[in-house]
C-alpha cells in the first residue's frame, strides 16, 4: 500500500491513538512499547505521528480525559489535544 500511495504522490500517515484507560498515571503508561513498535513503520513511504505528549502536556490524569466516569473514550479535550498536534505536524511537515 505504501509503494501505491507513493507512486501517486500520496502521503500515507499513521496517527497513532493513545490509550487513556487501565492506568491511573502518565508517568505509568503502559503502552510505550506498542507506541515504539508502531514507529518502526517510518519509512520513506509511511509517516507515523504519536500525539502521546499532547496529552501528557495537558498535566491532568489520564481519567480526567474521559468522556463520562464510566466511559473511557476520549473528551473533547482529549481530541482537541491529539487533532492540533496531528495538523501541527501534518501542516510542518508539508512545508518542510
Amino acid at each position: 500500500m505504501g509503494n501505491q500511495l507513493h507512486e501517486r504522490q500520496i502521503r500515507f500517515v499513521v496517527v497513532i491513538a493513545p490509550e487513556i484507560s487501565n492506568f491511573d498515571d502518565f508517568k505509568n503508561y503502559p503502552f510505550y512499547d506498542i507506541h515504539d513498535n508502531l514507529k518502526k513503520l517510518i519509512s520513506e513511504k509511511i509517516e507515523v505521528i504519536d500525539p502521546l505528549e499532547s496529552l501528557i502536556a495537558l498535566k491532568v490524569r489520564p481519567y480526567d480525559l474521559w468522556v463520562l466516569p464510566n466511559d473511557c473514550h476520549k473528551n473533547s479535550k482529549a481530541n482537541e489535544a491529539i487533532a492540533d498536534y496531528v495538523a501541527k505536524y501534518l501542516v510542518k511537515s508539508k512545508a518542510g
